[in-house]
């Protein structure tokens, strides 16, 4: 019993430790955080408009935040949040801000606005330039 040797407890159980070079993940998509809103996020080159609908509603978020019920009336389409998604999954940083608004009735709700990210300004330009010349 002197010659043998001692496994250690990943040897013996047959797992090996993972080196944490992957940041944590929800449901095998990153986890963001507010620094991650609030500071540019690197470089996003390859970003598309593939609409007319997509193009309108960039060109109107571009500078300023815009109230969702106004951009229906600008892109000429009810399902506005259904074209961010869109957006958002090719990479654009548009984030939702929300304030007290009144409804008709007098009633305070939560009236959503969109805008573009700061950092991808001049990205939503060259796109925009691009699809148009593509017209």
């Amino acid at each position: 019993m002197k010659n043998r040797t001692t496994q250690t407890n990943s040897a013996a159980t047959g797992l090996q430790e993972q080196p944490h070079s992957t940041p944590p993940t929800i449901n095998n998509k990153p986890k963001r955080t507010w620094r991650d809103v609030l500071e540019p996020q690197g470089n996003h080159k390859g970003l598309t408009v593939t609409s007319e609908r997509q193009y309108r509603l960039m060109l109107a978020i571009l500078e300023a935040p815009k109230p969702i019920n106004a951009l229906i009336q600008i892109v000429g389409a009810n399902n506005v949040p259904d074209i961010v998604k869109k957006l958002r999954a090719r990479g654009w940083q548009i984030h939702t801000l929300t304030a007290p608004v009144y409804d008709r009735d007098g009633n305070k709700v939560s009236g959503g606005s969109y805008v573009l990210d700061k950092s991808q300004l001049e990205d939503a330009k060259a796109a925009l330039r691009v699809y148009r010349g593509a017209k």
